[in-house]
């Protein structure tokens, strides 16, 4: 993957600008409320991959009692594509140490946010169609998914997003 640079960032998505507050219903018909309009910007630019890991998975997860309201649509960001994808390679390849760093629920909903397209715009389903990439960096980072599924999924199968990753990824094609 090439280097990391400041004219790959994402500052001119559509996905920075703030949509009117909607309901959503979930793979199993709960509804939950994304209120577009107070979503909190992140620069994800100068982010260590030990940064961008804790940004996913280090996250209040509240009781099931509560409404669902995954916390990535309540986030936008700027980022750098090259940069991202190399941090999703990195972890795909490597993903055993987030079983020694979080639960299994913070684990679930921070593959949700990996896999989901969302308001971030640097989800894995958004970095595989970001022509801003190379298509060959595109399709290693398809391949790598192997390997979380080998050495993460396989081993530690979490709730709903290891067997609807793909249904996730494809959501919006």
């Amino acid at each position: 993957m090439r280097g990391a640079g400041a004219s790959n960032v994402a500052l001119n998505s559509p996905l920075l600008k703030d949509p009117p507050a909607a309901d959503y219903r979930n793979f199993w018909g709960s509804t939950y409320t994304c209120k577009m309009s107070e979503r909190e910007f992140v620069d994800l630019c100068q982010f260590s991959f030990e940064e961008f890991i804790a940004f996913i998975f280090d996250r209040y997860i509240p009781p099931k009692t509560e409404r669902w309201n995954p916390w990535y649509t309540h986030m936008r960001a700027a980022f750098d594509p090259v940069r991202i994808c190399d941090y999703y390679l990195r972890l795909f390849k490597q993903p055993r140490f987030l079983l020694e760093r979080f639960s299994a629920a913070q684990l679930e909903v921070g593959l949700w946010a990996i896999s989901s397209h969302n308001f971030l715009g640097c989800s894995v389903t958004d970095l595989i169609w970001n022509t801003e990439l190379s298509r060959s960096d595109r399709e290693e980072c398809i391949r790598s998914m192997f390997y979380l599924y080998r050495n993460l999924l396989a081993v530690e199968p979490s709730g709903t997003a290891g067997f609807m990753w793909w249904d996730s990824v494809c959501w919006h094609l």
